[in-house]
């Protein structure tokens, strides 16, 4: 439908090979552009977030996180799939559950 929210998200440890990092960011920029949806990134497992992820979520309008905790992975997750403008009230959800406060947190 039009009118679904279409997200892609992409989790990794390690940035695309270098051949490979303009097509991400081509798909990136067409699923945004023709499908109207939006690519967000997430880096585990460093203490960095990837500058190629960064560059990724900035071209698919999406938004790039860095995090190494498995809860921390879930509550972005939630909060990437029902958007930031919902942020506050996905981490009340996520916190009813019995979710910790986390580096997502503004």
């Amino acid at each position: 439908r039009r009118s679904a929210r279409k997200v892609i998200l992409l989790f990794g440890d390690a940035p695309p090979h270098v051949d490979k990092n303009i097509i991400c960011q081509k798909w990136a920029s067409d699923f945004r552009n023709k499908q109207r949806g939006i690519v967000s990134t997430v880096t585990c497992r460093s203490s960095e977030r990837l500058e190629e992820f960064v560059a990724i979520a900035q071209i698919g309008g999406g938004e790039s996180f860095l995090t190494a905790n498995e809860r921390q992975i879930m509550k972005q997750l939630m909060i990437l799939v029902f958007g930031s403008q919902h942020r506050s009230k996905v981490i009340e959800a996520f916190n009813l559950m019995g979710g910790q406060e986390s580096i997502f947190e503004k």
